[in-house]
C-alpha cells in the first residue's frame, strides 16, 4: 500500500499562532501511514515575505532588519516542526531559475499587471493581494513609480515560489496540500498549481470570534468567499433543524463584551463609552429629535484585493449589488437625504481607511470620499476616526443602520437595530437573514423611508436571529479546541523578554513544547477533522446534529439578560426591554 504524502506549505513561521495550530492539526496524522512534509523558505524570499510584513518590515527596509526576521523564522521553524520532514523552496531553485526570474521581471509593466501570466497562471494578479492590503490602493491601473517598485518585490517573491514549488513537485509527488489563508500571494500560487494538477487541498483560517479566534478554526477548500457563502446558505436553509448549542451563550456574550472594549487589533472602533448614551446634537450639531440613519461604510481594499487577485472570477461577477459600487451608494444616499430634511444621516468612513493600530497607511479611496463629503447638506454629517466616537455609541442614537458588507451590519442587528445591506455575497454573515436586502434602488429608498417614518424601535427578532448565527458560526462552523496557555505565554511580560533575548542571541525558541502541553481537543472534534480530510464534507454539515438538542427560550432569556448588562443603561436597553416585556404580556 502506497504511503500518502501531506505537504504543509507554511513559510511564515514567526506568525506563531498560525504555525502552532498548523502543527497541532498535522499531529493528528502521526499514527497513520502518512508522510508529513513541511515546506518553508530558507532565505530565498528575503526581499519581502509575509513573515516580514507581520513584523512591519517594509520592502525597502534595511537588510539587517530583514535578516533579523529571517533568523527568527528559522529558529521558530526548528522548534515547531521538529520531527517533520523538511523541504525548502530554496533547494529547488537553481541559478538558471534565478536568471529566469530576473528575465521575467523585465517583462512586467504597470500596464500588464492584470494580464501577466506564466504557463496560464495569472502571477501578476496573484502577486497583488498582499500589496493591495499593505498599500490600501483601490486600483492597480494607476500606480505611482514608487508603488510599482514595491509591487515588483511582491512579484519577484511570487515568481520564486512558483519556480520552487513546481520544481519540487516534479520529483516529489504529494497527495494532499494543507495551508493557511489561500489568498496570500505565496499560498495562492501553491494552491493554483495543485489545483491544475488535480491535487486536493484545504486551508484553515481563524474563526470569527475575536476573543478566541484561534480556539475555533474554519477548515475549507475552494475560495474564501465561496466557502463563507456555502456556510451561510447552509445555515439559512437549515437553521430550524440545526442542534445549536444554546447553553454556550456565555461565549457569545464574552466576545461582544470584548469587542466593546475596542482593545483588540481586529476591532477598528473606539471602545464603547461607560455612560452608554450619545448626544448627536453635541457631537455633530444634529437635531436629537429627528430620526437618524447611519451609513457605515466598508473598507474597499480587502474586497478589491480578493477581486483583483482572483481575476474577476465568476463568483465576484455574481455578487448581488443594489448600486454599482459603494461610492455610488454613498452619493445617491446623500442626495436622497438632501431631499428629505426631516431626516438625518451620519456617514461613518471605515476606520481601516485611515492609519490605525494595525495599518499605518491612508487608503487611496479617501480622496474619492472627500470629493463627495466636502459639500454636504445640513442634515448630513461625517464621522471620521479623529472624532474618537465609538460605533457602539452611535448605535444608541440611530433608527437605522445602512451598510454594504462590513460586519457592523451583523453587530447592529444583534442589538435589534433595523439594518439595510446593499451587497449580498461579500458579507461574512447571513445578510439576508438579519438585514434587509433591497431588490433595487427604489426599494432601498422606500425601506429607508419606512423605517424613519416610524418611532425609533429595536427588533427583538433580529437579536434572536443574530444569537443563532453567533452560536452556529462560533461552534458548528469551526473545529473547536483550546490552545490553553498559548495567549498567556504570548503576552506574559517575562515570556516576551525571554523571546527577545533568544532572538538577539540567535537561540532556538523552545516555546512550542511549553504551550503545546496545554493544547486540548475532544476526540469527537479530532474525528471531524480526520473525516474532513478524507471526504471534504464541510465541518458545519458534519456538526448539524453534533450537539444535543437544547431549549431555545430558556437560554435566550439568559443571553438577553447578559446582553442588556453589556449594553448598559441606554436607548437600546430601554427599547429592547420594553419590546420583550410587551411580547411576554
Amino acid at each position: 500500500m502506497k504511503t500518502k504524502t501531506i505537504l504543509v506549505f507554511s513559510p511564515a513561521q514567526p506568525i506563531q499562532h498560525h504555525a502552532f495550530i498548523e502543527r497541532k492539526l498535522m499531529d493528528f496524522f502521526a499514527e497513520e501511514p502518512i508522510r508529513r512534509v513541511h515546506m518553508g523558505c530558507n532565505g530565498v524570499l528575503f526581499d519581502l515575505c509575509t513573515a516580514q510584513e507581520s513584523h512591519y518590515i517594509k520592502y525597502n527596509s534595511p537588510s539587517k532588519e530583514k535578516l533579523r526576521i529571517c533568523q527568527v523564522c528559522k529558529t521558530s521553524r526548528k522548534a515547531t516542526w521538529r520531527g517533520f520532514e523538511q523541504a525548502f523552496l530554496d533547494e529547488h531553485i537553481s541559478e538558471e531559475d534565478k536568471s529566469w526570474v530576473n528575465s521575467q521581471m523585465k517583462q512586467i509593466t504597470p500596464e500588464n499587471i492584470s494580464t501577466f501570466s506564466i504557463d496560464g497562471f495569472k502571477l501578476g494578479r496573484f502577486a497583488s493581494y498582499n500589496f493591495i492590503l499593505r498599500t490600501k490602493v483601490h486600483s492597480m491601473s494607476s500606480l505611482s513609480d514608487a508603488s510599482f517598485e514595491e509591487f515588483k518585490a511582491d512579484l519577484r517573491h511570487t515568481l520564486f515560489v512558483y519556480k520552487g514549488f513546481t520544481n519540487y513537485l516534479k520529483s516529489n509527488p504529494i497527495d494532499l496540500l494543507f495551508l493557511y489563508n489561500p489568498n496570500y500571494n505565496a499560498n495562492h500560487v501553491v494552491k493554483e498549481v495543485c489545483k491544475s494538477k488535480g491535487i486536493p487541498f484545504f486551508y484553515i483560517h481563524a474563526g470569527s470570534s475575536i476573543l478566541d479566534m484561534y480556539d475555533g478554526l474554519y477548515i475549507f477548500d475552494g475560495y474564501t468567499y465561496e466557502f463563507q457563502n456555502r456556510k451561510i446558505n447552509y445555515f439559512i436553509e437549515n437553521v430550524d433543524e440545526l442542534n445549536l448549542p444554546y447553553s454556550k451563550y456565555q461565549g457569545v456574550l464574552n466576545n461582544i463584551a470584548h469587542i466593546f472594549k475596542g482593545s483588540s487589533s481586529w476591532v477598528y472602533s473606539q471602545a464603547a463609552s461607560s455612560e452608554r448614551s450619545f448626544d448627536i446634537e453635541r457631537a455633530f450639531k444634529l437635531d436629537r429629535n429627528k430620526p437618524t440613519a447611519l451609513f457605515s461604510m466598508s473598507s474597499i481594499d480587502e474586497a478589491f484585493a480578493y477581486d483583483f487577485a482572483n481575476g474577476n472570477s465568476e463568483y465576484i461577477a455574481s455578487i448581488r449589488k443594489v448600486f454599482a459600487d459603494q461610492i455610488v451608494a454613498l452619493s445617491e444616499t446623500i442626495r436622497f437625504f438632501a431631499k428629505n430634511p426631516q431626516w438625518q444621516l451620519i456617514v461613518r468612513v471605515h476606520p481601516r481607511e485611515f492609519p490605525n493600530k494595525r495599518e499605518g497607511k491612508l487608503a487611496s479611496a479617501v480622496e474619492e470620499y472627500n470629493k463627495i463629503l466636502s459639500d454636504l447638506p445640513p442634515n448630513v454629517v461625517v464621522n471620521l476616526p479623529e472624532d474618537k466616537v465609538s460605533i457602539y455609541d452611535l448605535f444608541e442614537a440611530i433608527h437605522l443602520n445602512i451598510t454594504s458588507w462590513t460586519v457592523t451590519g451583523l453587530e447592529s442587528a444583534s442589538f435589534g437595530i433595523p439594518t439595510i445591506s446593499t451587497v449580498e455575497g461579500l458579507t461574512l454573515y447571513p445578510g439576508r437573514y438579519v438585514n434587509y436586502f433591497p431588490s433595487d434602488a427604489t426599494d432601498y429608498f422606500d425601506e429607508i423611508g419606512r423605517v424613519l417614518c416610524k418611532e425609533m424601535k429595536r427588533d427583538l427578532s433580529l437579536v434572536k436571529k443574530s444569537f443563532q448565527w453567533y452560536l452556529y458560526d462560533h461552534n458548528l462552523a469551526v473545529l473547536r479546541f483550546s490552545v490553553g496557555e498559548f495567549w498567556k505565554y504570548r503576552t506574559d511580560f517575562f515570556s516576551k523578554v525571554s523571546r527577545r533575548l533568544k532572538r538577539i542571541l540567535k537561540l532556538p525558541n523552545k516555546s512550542y513544547s511549553r504551550y503545546s502541553s496545554g493544547f486540548r481537543i475532544e476526540d469527537s472534534e479530532k474525528k471531524l477533522f480526520q473525516e474532513y480530510t478524507r471526504t471534504f464534507k464541510p465541518i458545519f454539515e458534519q456538526k448539524a446534529k453534533f450537539y444535543p438538542k437544547e431549549d431555545f427560550d430558556s437560554y435566550f432569556d439568559k443571553y438577553f439578560d447578559g446582553l442588556i448588562g453589556i449594553l448598559g443603561p441606554g436607548t437600546s436597553t430601554r427599547l429592547l426591554t420594553a419590546e420583550k416585556q410587551g411580547m411576554t404580556q
